[in-house]
């Protein structure tokens, strides 16, 4: 009935059948037989029409004048309803990698037509997640693993590589034992000093103790590292360094190698998802973004 409404209301506004069914992109078969099932309803003609002109009744009249606010009035009080709607809060949690992704703009545009769900994501690769009492409604989190292990929440998992500046890959190449005496930068996890290599093909696996392992999670400062110490050696995953490192001098080395697996795991609150139907929505939402274009 709301919809024959408004229907009728379109009609009269437009002052022509065709004009108001290319509005409502309906035909204009559908559109008379809406009015014919109006009236009969009512029990009273609305409109007097011929095959080019219409005019109102006086009951058409009476109908339009009780009515012809009515989608105006539907609209105000759905926005006030929205307005006074509780504010939810999100707190979501990614590695630091993900800062310049495009994943994060298009989680952002999820939240922008979200007004009464207010968001903080913190970007930082933290395995507790209840760290500074502070907890979170989604995290992705990124954990080294020395071999692949599969998980019902893991979303990706990627080998690590090695990298160096293109001034040192032949270096590293033809003498793999220099690997002892230069400084590694490893990306988003806490290692021992000793550091385990392992051949793709052959299983072969080779130890290391380089003179100085820096642990740090911003692309960035392994991009300024290697750049200042040439010799320096990097070990991040391989999904993300062609695209991260693509205007730089950084390259592959020791490329039948790898050092362990940096898998993303994903948690969900289930409480907060229970609590509102909303938050259930977007927090859906962005965990098939996470799925579909994590890494490109």
């Amino acid at each position: 009935m709301f919809d024959d409404i408004c229907i009728f209301i379109a009609i009269i506004n437009c002052g022509n059948f065709s004009i108001a069914a290319r509005k409502l992109n309906i035909s204009q078969s559908t559109l008379s037989k809406k009015i014919t099932a109006l009236e009969t309803m009512l029990g009273s003609k609305l409109i007097n029409r011929d095959s080019r002109n219409f005019n109102l009744t006086n009951d058409g009249k009476v109908f339009y004048d009780a009515f012809c606010h009515l989608e105006e009035n539907v609209k105000q009080k759905l926005q006030n309803v929205i307005e006074h709607k509780p504010v939810q809060y999100l707190n979501l949690l990614l590695p630091s990698c993900l800062i310049n992704h495009p994943i994060s703009n298009n989680i952002m545009s999820i939240l922008e037509f979200e007004p009464n769900i207010k968001t903080q994501v913190v970007y930082r690769n933290l395995m507790d997640l209840t760290q500074n009492n502070v907890f979170y409604d989604l995290a992705l989190l990124s954990k080294f693993e020395q071999f692949h292990q599969a998980q019902q929440n893991l979303v990706f998992s990627t080998k690590n590589i090695l990298i160096t500046h293109a001034s040192n890959v032949n270096k590293v190449n033809t003498n793999i034992e220099c690997l002892n005496d230069i400084s590694v930068v490893v990306y988003g996890y806490a290692c021992n000093h000793q550091i385990e290599i392992c051949h793709q093909n052959l299983q072969k696996n080779i130890s290391f103790m380089p003179r100085q392992v820096i642990c740090v999670d911003n692309i960035e400062e392994i991009k300024q590292f290697i750049n200042n110490n040439r010799s320096a050696v990097a070990i991040v995953p391989e999904s993300m360094v062609w695209k991260q490192f693509s205007d730089s001098e950084v390259k592959q080395t020791l490329v039948e190698y790898y050092c362990g697996y940096t898998q993303y795991i994903l948690y969900l609150n289930d409480k907060n998802i229970s609590s509102s139907l909303g938050v259930e929505r977007v927090l859906g939402e962005i965990v098939q973004l996470i799925k579909e274009s994590l890494f490109y």
